[in-house]
């Protein structure tokens, strides 16, 4: 279960890694 747990935060910092990516490229 840790470790299907940290995947799942991993993944969801790389979303918001990617968001935040795609804010500064925009502006």
């Amino acid at each position: 279960m840790e470790i299907i747990q940290t995947g799942l935060t991993t993944v969801s910092n790389v979303v918001k890694v990617q968001m935040i990516n795609d804010l500064c490229l925009k502006d």
